[in-house]
């Protein structure tokens, strides 16, 4: 039998947590939309801006740049929200 979703998110949170140096685009990107709800529109570049619809503070955002692994600096921000978001 599958894993439940909450467990999967938990699981890639806990990853990413755990090693905020080594951190792979795609992992971060999972985390944030897929289990987070957050909404990522372009921005310059090759940079991607994720905002969550529930967040309304003009610092409430994340501009993370897609490259391997992202920057420990981008990770805290990503995770500081996801976990207001999701109440961790």
């Amino acid at each position: 039998m599958g894993e439940s979703l909450l467990g999967q998110c938990e699981r890639l949170y806990e990853k990413i947590k755990s090693n905020t140096k080594d951190v792979k685009f795609e992992d971060i990107d999972k985390l944030l939309i897929n289990y987070g709800g957050f909404i990522k529109r372009e921005g310059k570049g090759s940079h991607f801006v994720y905002k969550h619809p529930e967040l309304k503070g003009i610092q409430d955002y994340v501009t993370i740049p897609r490259a391997r692994p992202v920057k420990k600096v981008y990770i805290l921000k990503a995770l500081r929200l996801f976990e207001q978001v999701m109440n961790f």
